[in-house]
């Protein structure tokens, strides 16, 4: 299992404990034709509130284009297949703002630009909300048990809080 799989997995964890009026999966796939996913994504549990929003999390620990996971959730909404309220919360690990990866930084900010422009576009229906992580995850690093954990739990957390400021119910 990948450092990004793993990372995914301690989030939906500590996102079960913490939102519980939602149902949390690893890599939902956003269409059964094409292997497009998020990588953690939440749906209202039985009982929740009927306009009650879907949560999409992708996590960027040190992936290159941050902008395509953006986009894949900007088409759908375009297209019509998003449900009525949607939420995009993209976490950015610290790479995204190291000087030693510049073009990351570049393409960490074009991302932020783009969920801007995605939530324009679509009337405020997909919200989108960027979170800096503090966590650095090492290149070519499958380990890191204890710090991608705690950054995971400490990302779930924010989550909360975040969905907590949009008066989103979290028992």
């Amino acid at each position: 299992m990948s450092l990004a799989s793993r990372f995914a997995h301690d989030l939906r964890k500590r996102l079960e404990d913490r939102v519980r009026s939602y149902t949390w999966k690893v890599e939902y796939r956003l269409d059964r034709r094409n292997k497009e996913c998020v990588d953690v994504a939440g749906h209202p549990s039985e009982g929740t509130e009927r306009n009650s929003p879907v949560i999409f999390i992708e996590v960027e620990l040190r992936r290159e284009d941050p902008v395509s996971n953006i986009l894949k959730v900007w088409r759908r909404a375009l297209h019509g297949k998003q449900a009525p309220r949607t939420i995009l919360i993209q976490g950015f690990s610290r790479v995204y703002r190291s000087r030693k990866y510049h073009n990351r930084c570049i393409k960490g900010q074009c991302a932020r630009d783009f969920g801007k422009m995605m939530q324009e576009s679509t009337h405020r229906k997909v919200s989108y909300i960027p979170v800096r992580m503090n966590y650095y995850p090492r290149a070519g690093s499958n380990e890191g048990n204890g710090a991608r954990h705690d950054a995971a739990v400490r990302f779930g957390d924010t989550i909360a809080t975040h969905l907590r400021k949009l008066h989103i119910p979290l028992n």
